[in-house]
């Protein structure tokens, strides 16, 4: 499989060894390649030998990331046309929510939200009183939270905004931290800006789930090269402790996420359109145009037969995986802690 991007010269690929290490420089053997399901374009998935990280090689650099980025990329308006996927935005913004009410049910606050969308939680928690603000890399979407629910919420990397020191009682990074380009930086910066005492809510694909075990190449949440590393609960957890944040909790269920990645996934691996229900339930048509109508009912012919069978599947495989926290999403509850 060729490569979009050519293996970099050895100062500028350390130099990416560097962005995405967590607590080191080393770098690791190829775990496999995979695909990227919208360019094309293929990436290798390796494993640091040193700190257990995995991640996406070669790293796009700050500028090249953009262009594996289309204008509808997590644009919730995009879902928002189609009934069932409107309800299931709904839902998932709601288990966040409760989420943080678990530990700041009867207190006011101060939020961040990175990688906010359209601000439905943070409108949320303003409405209950609370000081919120959010970052957002879409503009359609950091557009419709200003205008639309008049919210402070600019464009861009969240470190750009130079907040003052111990600004924040909570921060939350729902599926955003895989996206960063320098995760270690990242957290340091979180922890700068959280009050004494303050809590961080992180979301991430997991990368030891029985899912990704199973599809491997084909697994929905792999997302290359927008993830740009892929988590293991016990990587998570060890970047939280050493940017100074102590887990209070942490869970491998996810309604929103896990029950669709492996159905999707399953198809993917029985050689469908990769991520093809993805784009057909979320109203993705710029991909679906470039396809041939035979393609198209090659598909829909693939999901009459095989969903049947891979939704009850897909429910009954994640549920059991909970116990063994090998669900498809990590979930993790920090507080700050000082040196």
């Amino acid at each position: 499989m060729k490569m979009i991007m050519p293996l970099v010269q050895e100062e500028t690929r350390q130099k990416r060894v560097d962005d995405y290490a967590v607590c080191c420089k080393g770098e690791g053997p190829v775990l496999f390649e995979t695909r990227d399901y919208i360019s094309n374009a293929v990436f290798q998935i390796r494993r640091c030998e040193n700190c257990g990280l995995i991640y996406t090689y070669p790293q796009p650099s700050r500028e090249e990331i953009k262009d594996f980025y289309p204008r509808e990329y997590y644009d919730e308006k995009m879902m928002l046309h189609n009934f069932f996927a409107k309800q299931f935005v709904k839902f998932y913004q709601w288990a966040r929510i409760r989420k943080i009410l678990l530990y700041f049910r009867d207190n006011n606050g101060s939020m961040l939200d990175i990688g906010c969308g359209r601000g439905w939680q943070l409108k949320y928690f303003q409405q209950k009183g609370w000081e919120v603000c959010g970052t957002e890399l879409s503009e359609i979407s950091s557009d419709f939270a200003r205008k639309g629910l008049r919210l402070n919420v600019s464009i861009g990397d969240f470190k750009e905004r130079h907040f003052e020191r111990e600004t924040f009682d909570v921060v939350s990074l729902w599926h955003v931290f895989e996206h960063l380009l320098r995760p270690k930086d990242a957290l340091e910066e979180i922890w700068r800006i959280t009050k004494k005492e303050g809590m961080i809510f992180v979301s991430v694909p997991n990368f030891s789930s029985w899912q990704s075990r199973i599809s491997r190449q084909f697994w929905f949440h792999l997302d290359v090269p927008r993830h740009l590393s892929h988590f293991t609960p016990k990587s998570m957890e060890r970047l939280l402790e050493i940017a100074g944040f102590h887990v209070m909790s942490r869970s491998c269920l996810s309604f929103e996420y896990g029950f669709f990645g492996i159905v999707q996934s399953l198809l993917n691996l029985m050689g469908g359109d990769f991520n093809f229900l993805w784009d057909l339930l979320s109203r993705k048509a710029g991909r679906m145009r470039g396809m041939s109508k035979s393609k198209i009912l090659k598909n829909l012919a693939l999901l009459s037969l095989l969903c049947p069978f891979y939704v009850p599947i897909g429910f009954l495989l994640e549920l059991l995986s909970i116990p063994f926290f090998s669900g498809s999403v990590i979930t993790v509850v920090a507080r700050k802690i000082e040196p």
